[in-house]
């Protein structure tokens, strides 16, 4: 997983586009998230990353270049969001698919159970238990 600073606090946190579990903050303009996405593990290394903790911590402003900044500004603004509908949609149907395996191995479970345990019996008068 990324290893990623929070922009407003410097706490670390995993995933360079998560809210920030200590400050709530949620990178959510295309520059905030370029930012972030710069602030990770992608783009630093772990001495690099503690610096740039400690430097926000102090108040100071990391500098990024202009120019790695806005294409992953571009890129970010031209991607659709992950969280969107579309994952939301896929999700709901694995849910459904998983639901129906389930209940199709209960039923072969129940039916195979009462099979194997003698509680489904035939013979003369017996009949279904």
């Amino acid at each position: 997983m990324t290893q990623a600073i929070c922009l407003k606090c410097g706490a670390s946190k995993l995933g360079a586009l998560t809210p920030c579990l200590k400050c709530r903050f949620d990178p959510t303009t295309p520059e905030k998230k370029a930012r972030s996405i710069v602030l990770s593990s992608h783009h630093m290394d772990a001495t690099s990353l503690k610096n740039a903790a400690k430097a926000i911590q102090g108040g100071e402003t990391i500098p990024i270049p202009d120019d790695l900044l806005a294409g992953y500004a571009e890129t970010v603004a031209n991607t659709p969001d992950p969280r969107g509908a579309g994952c939301f949609a896929v999700g709901f149907l694995l849910s459904l698919g998983a639901i129906g395996v389930a209940v199709v191995a209960s039923a072969v479970s129940f039916i195979g159970g009462r099979w194997i345990t003698g509680l489904c019996r035939l013979g003369a008068g017996a009949g279904f238990v």
